[in-house]
C-alpha cells in the first residue's frame, strides 16, 4: 500500500538523503575531488542595469561527495549564451554558490542570491532545498532545474524542476514492467533506509497503474551479505519479475544472486543512476536485459550536441554525466525564457514567463516541457515532468527499450 503520511516520509527521506543520493544519484557520474573552493565565488558583483544577475548553486564540492561537473556545465551555458549576445543585448552576470553538502551553507546561498538580486537560482543537486526554497519563495525568486528530492521542491510555488526525479523513475520501473507484460511483481528495497521506502511505494503505484498487482514487497539490510535468500523469497511468493529500490552495491548483489536462482532470466527493472560504467563494464552478461528508466536523454556529442560543446568549451577535463546535464537544463531554460520577456529580466518576469512556457524543448529531455500545467496530485504538483525514456541493458550497454516514452501522469495522480 502507498502509505498516506508523505510529509513525515519526505522528512525521513530528506535525513537519509546524503547516503542516498551518494549511492543512488552518484551512479551516473564520475565525480571526483576537486581543489577545494570556498563557498560562494562571485562572478562580479551587483547587477548595475547593464546586465542580468543569476545565481547557480548546487553541491559541487563537498568533504562527502562531489559534482564539479553542474559547475561546468552551468558556467558553459551561460558562457555561450555571453558570446552570442546575451539576452537582449545584456550579459548574464553569474554567481555560483557551493553549498558544501551544508544546510546551513545552502541558506546562506539563498540569502546571497536575495542580496543581490537574483533574477533566477539555478539548481542541480543540493541535499538542502528545504533551507532554501522559504528564502527563495519570500522573495518572490525562482528555482530553476534543482533536481526534485524534498517536499518543497514538489510543492513551492516558485520551484520549476525539470527533471522527474526518483517520483518519475520509480513508478515508471513498475509502470514498465506491467506493461511489458509482467503483473505479478515482486519489490525489494532497503529497509533501513527511508527514502528507499518511498522507492517501493512509487513502484508498487506504478504496478498497479499498468494493471498488475505486487505479490510481495521485501527489504533488507542495505549492507546485506547474501542476497540469495531475498531473491528466493520473492519467486516463492509468486514473482515473475522484481521491481528493485536498492543502494547501487546492494543492487548488484541482488541481481547477481537472481542471476543463478532458479529463474536465472528473472526480468528486473532497477536504477539507472546506480548503473555507473564501471558497474557495467565488471557485470558481465549478469545486467543483461535490465530495465532502466530515466528522465533525461543519455548525453553523448550525436543527441546532446550542444550540451557537450558548451560544457568542453568551458572544461575540456570536465564529466560529460547526467548530473552535469541537469545543471545546464536549468540554464538552458533560465535563457530560453529570458529571450521571451519584453522589458527588464528580473524575478518577477522570469516568473510571468514561466507560467506561459507551455513547451519547453530541451535536447537533453525527450519530450517539451509545459510548465503551466501542475501535477493534479498535490504531493507532486510542481512536478512538470512526467515522461521517462525506458532504457535497457544490451550486450554490455544502454539502449532504449522502446521508441515510445513511460508516462508516470495517471500513476502519480492515483496515489
Amino acid at each position: 500500500m502507498i502509505k498516506s503520511n508523505f510529509s513525515k516520509e519526505i522528512r525521513e527521506m530528506e535525513s537519509a538523503m546524503r547516503t542516498k543520493v551518494k549511492t543512488a544519484l552518484v551512479g551516473m557520474t564520475v565525480a571526483g575531488l576537486v581543489t577545494a573552493m570556498t563557498a560562494c565565488s562571485d562572478g562580479g558583483g551587483g547587477s548595475d542595469g547593464s546586465t542580468i544577475k543569476v545565481m547557480a548553486m548546487g553541491q559541487y564540492q563537498s568533504s562527502q561527495f562531489s559534482f564539479p561537473e553542474m559547475k561546468d556545465a552551468v558556467e558553459g551555458a551561460i558562457n555561450a549564451a555571453n558570446a552570442a549576445g546575451g539576452i537582449n543585448g545584456k550579459k548574464i552576470e553569474l554567481t555560483t554558490c557551493n553549498d558544501q553538502g551544508d544546510p546551513n551553507v545552502a541558506a546562506k546561498c539563498a540569502r546571497q542570491a536575495v542580496t543581490e538580486h537574483a533574477a533566477a537560482v539555478l539548481g542541480s543537486i543540493s541535499l538542502f532545498n528545504t533551507g532554501v526554497t522559504p528564502v527563495l519563495e519570500a522573495a518572490h525568486i525562482p528555482l530553476i532545474g534543482a533536481l526534485p528530492l524534498t517536499s518543497a521542491d514538489f510543492t513551492s510555488p516558485i520551484s520549476y524542476p525539470v527533471d522527474g526525479g526518483n517520483p518519475g523513475q520509480f513508478t515508471a520501473a513498475g509502470l514498465a514492467l506491467a506493461q511489458r507484460g509482467c503483473k505479478q511483481v515482486g519489490i525489494i528495497s532497503s529497509s533501513d533506509s527511508a527514502a528507499a521506502q518511498v522507492s517501493a511505494e512509487l513502484i508498487e503505484q506504478g504496478v498497479k497503474s499498468g494493471g498488475g498487482q505486487v505479490t510481495s514487497s521485501i527489504g533488507v539490510t542495505s549492507d546485506a551479505p547474501d542476497l540469495a535468500p531475498a531473491v528466493s523469497t520473492l519467486l516463492q511468493g509468486g514473482a515473475r519479475c522484481v521491481g528493485v529500490a536498492l543502494p547501487a552495491a546492494a543492487q548488484m548483489k541482488f541481481i547477481m544472486a537472481a542471476r543463478q536462482s532458479s529463474n536465472p532470466q528473472l526480468p528486473i527493472a532497477a536504477s539507472l543512476a546506480n548503473v555507473p560504467p564501471s558497474v557495467l563494464a565488471s557485470s558481465g552478461a549478469a545486467m543483461e536485459g535490465v530495465l532502466l528508466p530515466d528522465s533525461k536523454v543519455l548525453p553523448n556529442p550525436t543527441d546532446t550536441p550542444n550540451f557537450v560543446a558548451q560544457l568542453k568549451a568551458h572544461n575540456p577535463k570536465a564529466e560529460v554525466d547526467t548530473s552535469a546535464e541537469l545543471a545546464w537544463s536549468a540554464a538552458t531554460v533560465f535563457i530560453e525564457v529570458a529571450k521571451q520577456i519584453q522589458g527588464p529580466v528580473t524575478a518577477s518576469s522570469v516568473i510571468d514567463q514561466l507560467k506561459k512556457t507551455t513547451a519547453m524543448k530541451l535536447e537533453t529531455y525527450p519530450s517539451p516541457i509545459d510548465f503551466t500545467k501542475e501535477n493534479s496530485n498535490p504531493k507532486y504538483k510542481r512536478l512538470f515532468n512526467t515522461k521517462d525514456v525506458l532504457y535497457m541493458v544490451h550486450d554490455g550497454a544502454i539502449i532504449k527499450a522502446q521508441n515510445d516514452l513511460i508516462n508516470v501522469a495517471d500513476a502519480l495522480a492515483a496515489s
